[in-house]
């Protein structure tokens, strides 16, 4: 899967997302209870970000959407060295470990906020979104990276 790397930043992976991970995570959008958004797991900041997420705890039924994740951090996280000072967050082949997946709605109105994904305390290294709605079908949501929209 060839990606483009843009500006030391992201890597844009056109229809990167396998069809069968994308008909899951809509299957979760239908069956997983939604939540509102939470900023840093314990406050709802409607100034911040106003959506609905729903989180898809990993079991043996969808083990290939960890598989998969597993498969693109081994890919593609040689192209962004990171540190890692927490224990626990790298797996026996020197991978990411993925956390449960977020499925976000986004309704009319709806946004997220500038924000950086990871902190100290977070072990997250790499986020992978993938739009699950054809672009064609509503405007704005335009996601972008600092001086950077995808």
């Amino acid at each position: 899967m060839a990606g483009k790397i843009i500006k030391d930043k992201a890597i844009a992976i056109e229809n990167g997302l396998p069809p069968e991970i994308q008909e899951h995570m809509e299957e979760v959008l239908l069956t997983y209870f939604p939540i509102p958004s939470f900023i840093n797991g314990q406050t709802i900041d409607k100034s911040m970000r106003d959506s609905e997420v729903r989180f898809m705890q990993y079991k043996s039924s969808n083990s290939f959407v960890r598989k998969w994740l597993e498969y693109m951090a081994d890919e593609y996280a040689h192209f962004f060295p990171y540190s890692n000072e927490l224990e626990g967050t790298i797996n026996s082949k020197g991978s990411l470990v993925p956390e449960p997946v977020q499925v976000t709605t986004y309704r009319m109105n709806n946004f997220y906020d500038w924000h950086v994904d990871g902190s100290a305390q977070d072990a997250r290294h790499m986020t992978i979104i993938a739009q699950l709605t054809d672009s064609s079908e509503y405007e704005g949501g335009n996601f972008e990276i600092e001086d950077i929209t995808l």
